[in-house]
């Protein structure tokens, strides 16, 4: 990672291009559909922390410190999956950390439908090195 370019995580040592890092698939016949929900904290090595982009969603800015979620619909949309508002703008990033913040839902039973996360990272150029990383969990909830 460098302060001149922003990278996205993937399952190897990240990419330089707005990439999925992983798809979550869910399908419900709850009647009142489902929510996922994700937590988690920002990016961490040791002491060192960079600085979750937050509830309003932004651009990638390199040279700037920010750590952020990246949510679309990936395939078989039901009518009524939707995302939530702070991460479905294109090429805007928002992230909570440590705030259950609602990232998909339905409202209604739903077929099959494949969502994809991605995580973008900017750093600074004073942004100290090391190993950053995070543990963030999603739990799917069935509404009835």
């Amino acid at each position: 990672i460098t302060s001149s370019a922003a990278r996205w995580a993937n399952a190897s040592n990240g990419s330089s291009s707005l990439t999925p890092a992983h798809a979550i698939t869910i399908s419900t016949n709850a009647s009142l559909g489902y929510s996922i929900t994700m937590y988690g904290p920002t990016l961490t090595s040791g002491a060192n922390t960079i600085a979750a982009i937050g509830s309003t969603p932004q651009t990638s800015n390199p040279g700037t410190e920010q750590f952020g979620v990246f949510a679309s619909i990936n395939d078989n949309p039901s009518n009524n999956a939707t995302i939530a508002s702070m991460f479905s703008t294109a090429n805007n990033y928002a992230f909570v950390p440590n705030d259950i913040t609602l990232i998909f839902s339905a409202d209604s039973p739903s077929g099959e439908t494949v969502y994809d996360i991605a995580y973008i990272v900017n750093i600074s150029p004073l942004t100290p090195a090391g190993s950053y990383s995070s543990n963030i969990g999603y739990i799917a909830t069935a509404n009835f």
